[in-house]
């Protein structure tokens, strides 16, 4: 990986690709003592082959005053965090998309670490996206909405997009927070600790018949849709549709289909209502796919 260490101030890390496995530990980019630096538009994938390696994707030591934006960061061995701060303070931590696999392996682990500005980041995870230690308070949103572009594409900036944890930990709240006025930010915070709560967390953007193109991506309906013809397209590999019970209607005035999956791999449609509106229209099935 990428070591900068004792009394390295000022340092910038930035458009990288850093990919770390092994059997001892290994860090995609690691501070150590070293203050004010930037690390911005890296990506960054580590592993490990032993048991429990530890394999963090960005590791700060007795640091201060960083700026981490704008990352790529992916984890897939246990007890690997996406960023691990210890005795690191006043940072600042935006737009990045932090994944990991492994088991206990947190998005953000802060330990005795404070007065960090975490938010408009997506956390995508399969244990607690944050996890702390220590008595600190760190800011895991702005003060206020603000009404500017969101990480997910929402019209308003506010916390962190907390995406799919499902083993041992928080259920993917953005995915399931009520948002009654559909403003892209959930109705509730979301604490992760005491003096660590995100006041403004993001909730997922309406979704709207159109191209599914994100790779990887989880849609989930928040109401009903209605289309003249084909509602979605799909145009990446491993996307998922979930209709959360709501409907979809479709071929309301041409041939269509509710969902067109040509030429992708690896996509999931589940709790869908398809309904084809003009029954005049032949040959409009709720799901089409074609390799």
């Amino acid at each position: 990986g990428i070591f900068v260490e004792v009394n390295s101030n000022s340092i910038s890390v930035t458009y990288n690709t850093v990919r770390t496995s092994g059997t001892s530990a290994n860090f995609g980019i690691y501070f150590s003592s070293s203050n004010s630096g930037t690390a911005t538009n890296n990506n960054i994938n580590t592993s490990g082959t032993a048991a429990n390696p530890v394999s963090h994707g960005f590791y700060l030591v007795n640091s201060l005053r960083n700026n981490i934006t704008l990352n790529n960061i992916t984890t897939s061995a246990n007890n690997s965090f996406g960023i691990l701060f210890q005795k690191s303070n006043s940072s600042n931590v935006t737009g990045n998309f932090i994944t990991t696999t492994g088991n206990l392996s947190f998005a953000v682990q802060l330990d005795t670490s404070g007065n960090n500005s975490i938010y408009n980041n997506v956390f995508n995870t399969t244990a607690r996206h944050v996890n702390i230690t220590g008595t600190t308070s760190n800011n895991f949103s702005l003060d206020a909405i603000t009404a500017r572009t969101n990480i997910v594409g929402g019209s308003n900036l506010g916390g962190n997009f907390y995406d799919n944890s499902t083993v041992g930990g928080q259920a993917a709240y953005s995915l399931t927070c009520a948002d009654a006025d559909r403003d892209g930010i959930c109705d509730a915070s979301l604490t992760h600790a005491t003096n660590n709560v995100d006041f403004f967390p993001l909730a997922a953007p309406p979704i709207t018949c159109g191209d599914l193109s994100t790779a990887g991506q989880n849609y989930t309906l928040r109401s009903n849709l209605d289309n003249e013809s084909t509602c979605f397209y799909i145009k990446a590999d491993s996307v998922t549709l979930d209709c959360a019970g709501f409907a979809v209607r479709y071929a309301n005035a041409s041939s269509g289909y509710g969902i067109n999956i040509t030429g992708y791999n690896s996509t999931t449609v589940r709790n869908c209502n398809f309904l084809q509106q003009n029954s005049s229209v032949h040959y409009s099935p709720g799901i089409f796919a074609l390799r």
